[in-house]
């Protein structure tokens, strides 16, 4: 999957920490998610300053939430910029 990152949103109020990193448009109207969760975070650095307003790709198994398309993210490797 490749775009857009148009929000970075961390939730470290919610349970396992997640980092969302919401394709095309902001939560809640994104086209795809990737989620790194709180226990792979540091491994990603700066998700703000790395990943909001780049295109970027990354490679996982996409899995469907709410019927919206997502990807667990569990390392940098899985990510590239475009």
């Amino acid at each position: 999957m490749c775009g857009q990152v148009a929000s970075v949103h961390l939730a470290f109020k919610t349970r396992g920490q997640p980092t969302y990193l919401n394709f095309g448009k902001p939560y809640p109207q994104q086209v795809f998610t990737a989620i790194i969760w709180g226990l792979d975070r540091g491994k990603f650095g700066d998700t703000q300053q790395l990943y909001l307003n780049k295109n970027i790709c990354v490679t996982g198994r996409i899995t469907a939430y709410h019927a919206q398309p997502e990807m667990t993210l569990h390392s940098p490797k899985q990510v590239t910029k475009k």
